[in-house]
């Protein structure tokens, strides 16, 4: 019994991990993403939202986030990123994300700047972001 109670958390606590990422923006932008587009803004495509382009800031690889996110988001690991932008920046066709060191940072930065978009666990949500996608 009480093997399948600590069994029975372990499944809850890494469910409630990966199910809480968001997708931010500052609060000036209004309104509210699809995952296609969120996909296509971290892959570097081209697509506006609501009249305007967006900036991506990425977490840094060493955060485990940043695998959850781009599993969830753009169903690569991440060796396929790094080879995906690899190709891309040879072959001219686009950048990567600028990389920032933690969840914290990527919020700082977003709130700075009306057109940054990233993505952070939903717990740390306050007045200075707005949330544009739930995963």
């Amino acid at each position: 019994m009480f093997k399948q109670l600590l069994l029975s958390i372990a499944i809850l606590s890494c469910t409630s991990a990966n199910a809480g990422l968001v997708v931010i923006g500052s609060p000036d932008l209004a309104g509210s993403m699809e995952l296609k587009d969120v996909k296509k803004l971290y892959l570097g495509k081209k697509f506006s939202f609501n009249g305007g382009n967006l900036t991506a800031i990425e977490l840094d690889a060493e955060d485990h986030k940043k695998a959850e996110f781009h599993k969830q988001v753009t169903n690569k690991s991440l060796a396929q990123l790094a080879s995906y932008w690899s190709k891309q920046l040879f072959t001219g066709k686009g950048k990567a994300p600028e990389s920032v060191a933690n969840q914290e940072a990527v919020k700082a930065k977003v709130a700075q700047g009306s057109t940054m978009v990233g993505y952070i666990d939903e717990s740390l949500v306050d007045g200075q972001v707005s949330v544009l996608l739930k995963l």
